[in-house]
C-alpha cells in the first residue's frame, strides 16, 4: 500500500475510536447534544387528597427528554387551597371561653306537675321535700333581722306525728316567716318548677292570727334569687289568712292570690313557681304547718 493509502486508513480508524469514546460519553452523563427529546404526556388528574402518577419522561436515548407534569393534587398543594379559600389559620387566635353557668344551666331541665300533690308530709322528720316529679327542694326561715326567730320540725302534726314551727318576736320591721322551696338542686339556688297542671294550693296549719301565704315567682324575684325581675322586687302573689290553735286545713286556689302592688307589676306565670311561704307581717311569729301540696286541675274542672 503507498504511504497515502496508508494515512487514509489511519485517519478512518481514529474516527472509529473517537466516535466509540464519544458514544460511551453519551451513555454516561445522558447529556448528549442529540435531539431534545418530547416532553412526556400530562399525567391525568388524581382524586382529591391523592397524588397523580407522574407523566412518563422522554425517552432517555433522546438526550433528555423533560419530565411529564405531575397530575391531580398532592397533600401540601390541596393544604394551600384550602387556606387560600378560608384565610390561614392563627391558631394562637382561638381563645377557650369559659362560659359561665346561668341559673338555667344550674336547674337543669324545669320539672313539671303530673297529679304528684304532695310536697311535703314532715313525716321523714328533717327538712328535705319529697322527691316527688323530680322536685329536689326543702324548708327554709327569713326574717327581718330585728328579732329572733326558730324553725324546727315539732313532733306536733296534723293527723300525723311530724310538721314544721316557725316562733320568735318580737319583729319590728315587714317580720318573719318560713316555706318551702319546691325545685332546689343546690343549697341557696332557687329553680321553677312547672305547676300549670295544678289549680292551687292546699296545707295545714295552726297558729296565733293573721298570717300571709305567699308563691313567689321567677317574675317577681330579682335573678340573684332565682328569678327575672328588675326594679321593685318581692311583690309576690299572696293571701291573708287567720290561724286559730287548732289544726285547719286551707284550699288556696292560685286565682286568689294577689301582688300588694307597691313592686313590679308581673303576671302570675305557675310555669315558674319557686317556693310557697307562710309569713308574718311584724310582731311575734308562732306558726305550725303541715301536708303542703298542691291542688290538682282535673281536665275540664
Amino acid at each position: 500500500m503507498t504511504m497515502q493509502g496508508n494515512k487514509l486508513v489511519g485517519l478512518l480508524l481514529a474516527g472509529i475510536v473517537l466516535s466509540a469514546c464519544g458514544s460511551d460519553e453519551s451513555d454516561e452523563s445522558g447529556e448528549s447534544a442529540g435531539a431534545v427529546g418530547t416532553a412526556g404526556a400530562v399525567g391525568t388528574a388524581g382524586t382529591v387528597g391523592d397524588a397523580g402518577n407522574a407523566g412518563a419522561g422522554g425517552a432517555r436515548a433522546s438526550a433528555g427528554g423533560v419530565a411529564g407534569a405531575a397530575g391531580g393534587v398532592t397533600v401540601d398543594d390541596l393544604s394551600v387551597e384550602l387556606e387560600g379559600f378560608g384565610g390561614a389559620v392563627d391558631e394562637g387566635a382561638i381563645e377557650e371561653v369559659e362560659v359561665e353557668p346561668g341559673p338555667s344551666e344550674t336547674c337543669g331541665p324545669t320539672p313539671v306537675g303530673r297529679g304528684e300533690e304532695l310536697i311535703d308530709d314532715v313525716e321523714d322528720g328533717d327538712i328535705q321535700i319529697l322527691d316527688n316529679e323530680d322536685r329536689m327542694g326543702r324548708w327554709y326561715q327569713f326574717d327581718d333581722t330585728t328579732a329572733e326567730a326558730v324553725m324546727a320540725v315539732v313532733e306536733d302534726g296534723y293527723e300525723s306525728q311530724f310538721a314544721v314551727n316557725l316562733t320568735g318576736g318580737t319583729f319590728q320591721a315587714w317580720g318573719a316567716g318560713f316555706g318551702v322551696a319546691i325545685h332546689s338542686p343546690e343549697e341557696e339556688v332557687n329553680c321553677p318548677f312547672d305547676a300549670s297542671a295544678y289549680s292551687g294550693i292546699r296545707f295545714a296549719v295552726k297558729g296565733d292570727g293573721r298570717f300571709r301565704v305567699t308563691i313567689p315567682t321567677m317574675e317577681t324575684v330579682p335573678e340573684a334569687n332565682g328569678g327575672n325581675c328588675v326594679g321593685t322586687c318581692f311583690d309576690s302573689y299572696t293571701k291573708v289568712i287567720i290561724a286559730t290553735d287548732t289544726w285547719t286545713v286551707h284550699e288556696v286556689p292560685f286565682t286568689e292570690l294577689a301582688q300588694r302592688d307597691w313592686g313590679e307589676a308581673a303576671d302570675f306565670d305557675t310555669r315558674h313557681i319557686l317556693q310557697i311561704q307562710f309569713e308574718v307581717d311584724g310582731g311575734d311569729v308562732d306558726l305550725t304547718v303541715d301536708d303542703v301540696a298542691f291542688l290538682w286541675s282535673l281536665p275540664g274542672g
